[in-house]
């Protein structure tokens, strides 16, 4: 995920980095987070899977934000 925002931001020169990831994937969550991507919504029952529905959370990074601390 860093190399994706380094490689976004950099070479890309992009602004903002979104995804969307399905709530139960805790092990995901946890590693966006620690990457630097930040909790912006809840896009509810927007996905179905294994015959439930399930929420997907939207996340995203800022050139900004990654300016400041770019080696997380």
């Amino acid at each position: 995920s860093r190399k994706v925002m380094k490689i976004g931001f950099s070479e890309y020169n992009l602004n903002r980095i979104m995804l969307t990831v399905i709530e139960p994937n805790i092990g995901a969550i946890k590693a966006y987070k620690n990457a630097g991507y930040k909790f912006e919504g809840r896009l509810s029952e927007a996905t179905f899977r294994d015959n439930v529905f399930h929420d997907k959370l939207v996340m995203s990074a800022l050139k900004s934000e990654y300016l400041k601390n770019p080696h997380r």
